[in-house]
């Protein structure tokens, strides 16, 4: 029987709804398990966080699931084995790849041999020493160990997650995902997949990932002047690809693991919508229809979500999608000194009061996201080129 991760709360496969026979392995060849999904660790709760979770809550919100995915399955240890058991709380592994104290704290302990699952308070790394907080009381040598949470704290910039999922007032917190993965795969296709279809993108940036949700929030700076490089102005700009804009959209979701298809779809074009929904509308057609009209084309996109079963969230992608592709946008390069514009990073908003050479329509008024920047030396001076995009 495969192994199945359930990431997000919808039911598992079907059980099997045979009649009982004594033919035990013929029956577990045939049968599946009713799951609701992955669970909250303890991270959830770490560092006073305050988000309407706690632990082993069952995660079902995007951002959480992206959150769950790094700190239960990137930032890990695993195949280890027991080298000596000090005591039931005192454990050394030599087999860890740290030796520096205090590396694993926090870090979520088990034992896949005994089941016992706890975290560790305090790690010497000289004898690769782990303390953990429950103890494990029969633990022994050879045990099999995987470490999940590695760093977390410090590689998670948590508080961006809580932004996007916090029970109150998160940018997705009524958007729910659901996922069986039953087979290997790359985590990164995973967290690539699970940011497009919650609208949003994770950056690794300080030594930290940040989320960040590819809505018009409120900016974080206004920015009036650029700086000049041997006289020569550090700014130029240019329009996003045409062959990026749409005129019709078909989002299939709910998928059927029995048919291998979806099952349910919205679909939005110049001249009508699904109806029945609460979001999807009449703006949304007139979007299509403007992008066919202004830009002389007809270009369907179509898109199958691997997350998303609920109605109401699989609308809500939609119309998002729809207001991101049915226009060019203005994007521009943006150098300035690096000593009065380090503290800007990717995911930050702007808005760019600069009418020498932002067109009327944006400036002073559009805000704009930092996708990306490089740092450059020339001539004995340091600058940082930003990457804006209207958003």
């Amino acid at each position: 029987m495969p192994n199945i991760i359930r990431t997000g709360g919808r039911s598992g496969a079907l059980l099997n709804n045979k009649a009982p026979s004594l033919n035990v392995d013929a029956d577990l060849n045939n049968s599946y398990s009713y799951l609701k999904g992955r669970m909250f660790e303890k991270w959830i709760d770490d560092n006073s966080r305050t988000n309407g979770y706690n632990e082993d809550d069952l995660i079902e919100c995007p951002p959480y699931d992206i959150e769950s995915i790094l700190r239960d399955e990137i930032f890990v240890e695993r195949d280890l084995q027991i080298t000596t058991v000090t005591d039931t709380t005192h454990i050394i592994i030599d087999e860890l790849r740290s030796s520096d104290d205090d590396y694993y704290n926090g870090a979520v302990y088990y034992n896949a041999t005994t089941l016992h699952k706890t975290y560790m308070t305090d790690y010497v790394g000289a004898t690769k020493t782990l303390v953990l907080a429950v103890a494990d009381a029969s633990a022994a040598t050879d045990d099999n160990i995987f470490i999940t949470n590695i760093q977390g704290s410090n590689k998670v910039d948590y508080a961006s997650f809580d932004v996007i999922g916090n029970t109150t007032n998160g940018l997705r917190k009524d958007w729910l995902f659901a996922r069986s993965i039953y087979q290997k795969g790359n985590a990164r296709d995973l967290l690539a997949s699970l940011c497009f279809e919650s609208h949003c993108i994770l950056n690794f940036s300080n030594q930290k990932y940040k989320l960040i949700a590819l809505d018009d929030g409120t900016e974080d700076a206004t920015w009036t002047s650029v700086a000049y490089d041997g006289g020569r102005q550090g700014i130029s700009s240019a329009l996003t690809p045409l062959e990026n804009v749409y005129t019709s959209f078909r989002l299939k979701y709910h998928y059927d693991y029995g048919k291998g298809d979806y099952v349910k779809e919205w679909f939005v074009d110049g001249n009508g919508y699904t109806t029945g929904g609460t979001y999807l509308g009449a703006t949304q057609q007139t979007l299509c229809a403007n992008a066919k009209t202004n830009y002389r084309i007809v270009n369907p996109f179509e898109y199958g979500c691997n997350w998303i079963y609920d109605d109401t969230t699989a609308e809500m992608l939609l119309v998002k999608l729809v207001a991101w592709f049915t226009k060019q946008r203005w994007i521009t390069s943006w150098t300035q000194t690096f000593k009065d514009y380090c503290q800007y990073d990717i995911g930050d908003k702007i808005i760019l009061n600069y009418p020498d050479f932002v067109p009327d329509s944006l400036n002073d008024s559009a805000k704009f996201m930092i996708f990306g920047k490089t740092i450059t030396e020339s001539k004995g001076r340091t600058f940082i080129n930003f990457n804006l995009m209207e958003l």
